[in-house]
C-alpha cells in the first residue's frame, strides 16, 4: 500500500491552480468530471499527486463540503490490491466506482474513521 494522492477542495480553480504551479513547479493535468460536476488539476510530484478539485455544479461532490468549510483537505487516497477485499472489511459510503485516474475506487466512511475520508484506489 502507498499514499495515492492528497485532495483539495478549493472554491476559486484558477487561483488555486496558479498557486500550486508556483509552489510545486509543475503543469498540472486538467480532467473535467461532468458527472461528479468538479473539475481536478492534477499535479505529478515524484511520489504522490496533489489533486486540486473545484465544483462545476451546485450539486456535486464537493460543493456541500466547500459551503461548509470553505475549502481545504477533502481525502487523501491510499493505493491497494484487491479493492474488493476492502469493501467487505470497512465500511463504505460508496460502492467500488470508475476514478478520475484509476480505474477503481472506494471512499470510506468519515463517520466511522475519525471524521476522515479514505479514498482507495487501484489500477
Amino acid at each position: 500500500m502507498k499514499l495515492d494522492h492528497i485532495a483539495i477542495a478549493v472554491n476559486d480553480f484558477e487561483k488555486a491552480l496558479e498557486f500550486y504551479k508556483s509552489l510545486l513547479n509543475v503543469e498540472p493535468e486538467i480532467e473535467k468530471d461532468e458527472k461528479r460536476g468538479i473539475i481536478v488539476g492534477i499535479f505529478k510530484l515524484e511520489n504522490v499527486r496533489i489533486e486540486v478539485m473545484a465544483p462545476i455544479s451546485e450539486n456535486s461532490e464537493i460543493s456541500n463540503f466547500i459551503q461548509k468549510r470553505g475549502g481545504g483537505i477533502h481525502h487523501f487516497a491510499l493505493k491497494v490490491k484487491n479493492i474488493e477485499k476492502y469493501k467487505e472489511k470497512f465500511k463504505c459510503i460508496t460502492d467500488i466506482q470508475e476514478g478520475i485516474t484509476a480505474k477503481k475506487v472506494l471512499f470510506l466512511d468519515p463517520k466511522e474513521y475519525f471524521k476522515t475520508l479514505i479514498e482507495l484506489t487501484e489500477d
